[in-house]
């Protein structure tokens, strides 16, 4: 039960980081190409605007809270290279939901598989 509350917990954190971040957030009108205050410039549909680098930031305020909340800096029930360079690569199995679960809950396997990924981008 603890559990299930520490992560409905920081669920709600990252959702109330990402929110914050998005109330200051620059919006383009690419239907007349111009930069709006989020703040003056959100309508009820949003159609024709679209966020500057929005999923870097949600990556950012994620990151944000899984270091805060989740450290893991004894690497306790980490995966493995292994599984992480699979995941970065894009080859998922059966096993990759544990794995995943586990890297929402471990700063240390996050930044691993962050890593991964950009220097497979590369």
């Amino acid at each position: 039960m603890a559990a299930k509350a520490q992560r409905v917990s920081f669920w709600l954190d990252f959702f109330t980081q990402w929110r914050a971040v998005q109330r200051a957030k620059i919006f383009i009108d690419t239907s007349h190409g111009s930069w709006d205050s989020a703040q003056s410039r959100r309508g009820a549909s949003g159609k024709g605007r679209c966020t500057v680098d929005w999923e870097t930031e949600l990556m950012a305020a994620f990151e944000t809270v899984v270091h805060r909340d989740f450290p893991n800096p004894q690497h306790i029930g980490c995966p493995g290279r292994e599984f992480l360079e699979a995941l970065a690569a894009g080859r998922r199995d059966d096993q990759s939901a544990p794995i995943l679960a586990h890297i929402r809950e471990c700063a240390a396997c996050f930044d691993q598989l962050k890593q991964l990924r950009a220097t497979n981008r590369r």
